[in-house]
Formats: structure tokens, sequence, C-alpha cells
């Protein structure tokens, strides 16, 4: 079930049990530790947005029952994590066979 509300009127209502599901590329993110990104997965969602596009393998999606049923949904707290400039390393170093430390000069999170 879909029920999409601008200003409080319905924009959007669906309730065809067909949507699929499939987990994205972003394995975890935190304002404070960045974000693990998996590009293969990224690789499988390529065109993923067409309408060619072959989601047989993707899984049924189910209703999830928790607490957050019953929430109330509100924007985000934080602006999304972006992408905003290159660095060049400070140092490598190779404390031990193969581990490598970057030295990037500053905190990247």
């Amino acid at each position: 079930l879909l029920q999409l509300q601008v200003d409080g009127k319905v924009v959007i209502t669906s309730n065809e049990n067909s949507w699929k599901v499939s987990a994205g590329p972003i394995l975890y993110n935190s304002l404070y530790n960045g974000e693990v990104f998996d590009s293969r997965v990224q690789q499988k969602l390529e065109g993923w947005s067409s309408s060619n596009f072959d989601g047989s393998k993707w899984a049924l999606a189910t209703l999830a029952v928790s607490e957050a049923n019953n929430a109330t949904l509100t924007s985000q707290l934080f602006d999304p994590i972006r992408h905003v400039s290159f660095r060049d390393p400070v140092s490598i170093m190779s404390p031990s066979p193969g581990v490598q430390v970057v030295d990037f000069g500053q905190n990247q999170a």
C-alpha cells in the first residue's frame, strides 16, 4: 500500500501487491563515520529505472510490521552525505604487510 500526500492532499494511492525490492549499494552511512558503498551492487542495478529493466530476480515486497508503522513521517535531520571535495594524501604508511594507513591531514567524515 502506498499513499503519498502533499499539503494534506492525496496525490498517489496504490494497493497492488506486485511491488518488488532489492538492496541498494549504500550499505552504511553516518554523519560522522562516512559511507560504505558497494559498487558491485550498483552495477547490478544499472538501468533499474528504465521500462525495459529485468527485475525478475528481485524479491516481492512484504509489509513491514513494527512501531514505525505508527510513526509520524518527518524530514531528515541532516543534509544528505555528498561528495564535496578531493584531497591528496599527506602520507601513506605501511605499518605491517598488507596494511596501509592513508593520512589526509584531516577528518574525512
